[in-house]
């Protein structure tokens, strides 16, 4: 179990093995300005708007790295192909993991505000910049400029998205989630339209293939649905 939640936020980590109640056996790791939480060669790590990175080791946490003050502050990071990506308002930055003198930086074309990062397949990934509502797809093979970008209708109102290894999933606030698949040539198509029936949507997560899990405002729900069919909740 791993829980966080906002800015001066508290980690809560509990092993798998172990019972989820049990309060007293997990560990509780105060992060301050905290952006981002990933797993790596099945070990915690953290990112904080200060630009520290650091995993978790037992009950206390090892800095791996600090970002230069240019790049502050963080907006979020993840990790693709054995390397730290972090983007800031003007910067999307590279770090390799085994390596942090191994570095690169790219100006974006756009400031961000609120921007996320994530992995989008093996070796791509994707920045979202929620109050422009657009999204950007970079190849990690070639992050000079990105590959792709979609600017999403303001009127929907898109909060999050996810990928998988070939499709990109969007979800609006009043609860449409939507297929976008991505061609090479640089070209992208809407695909399916889920109406999911949920109001006052958040964010958005793939527990496993067409299984997400939609967080609103006051609940979490679990949904289920195949190409050619409309959500399921639980």
């Amino acid at each position: 179990m791993l829980q966080f939640e906002g800015v001066d936020s508290t980690i809560l980590c509990v092993q798998l093995d172990r019972n989820i109640d049990d309060l007293e056996n997990s560990i509780l790791i105060n992060v301050e300005k905290l952006v981002s939480v990933f797993i790596h060669n099945a070990e915690l790590h953290f990112v904080n708007r200060d630009g520290v990175i650091c995993r978790i080791d037992g009950d206390h946490c090892t800095r791996l790295l600090r970002c230069s003050p240019l790049l502050l502050p963080v907006l979020s990071a993840t990790v693709i192909e054995q390397r730290f990506m972090l983007i800031s308002p003007k910067f999307l930055a590279s770090f390799a993991i085994d390596f942090p003198l191994d570095y690169e930086t790219y100006e974006l074309n756009a400031i961000l505000t609120n921007g996320k990062i994530a992995k989008f397949g093996e070796n791509r990934l994707i920045v979202f910049e929620r109050k422009s509502q657009i999204c950007w797809i970079w190849d990690a093979a070639k992050p000079s400029s990105p590959s792709h970008q979609l600017v999403f209708d303001g009127d929907e109102n898109t909060v999050d998205l996810v990928c998988d290894n070939d499709n990109l999933y969007t979800l609006t606030n009043n609860g449409i989630i939507s297929t976008w698949v991505l061609q090479e040539n640089g070209r992208k198509y809407r695909g399916n339209l889920f109406n999911t029936g949920l109001l006052d949507c958040l964010q958005l997560l793939m527990a496993f293939p067409k299984k997400f899990v939609v967080q609103t405002v006051n609940a979490i729900h679990f949904l289920v649905f195949a190409p050619d069919e409309q959500a399921t909740s639980g």
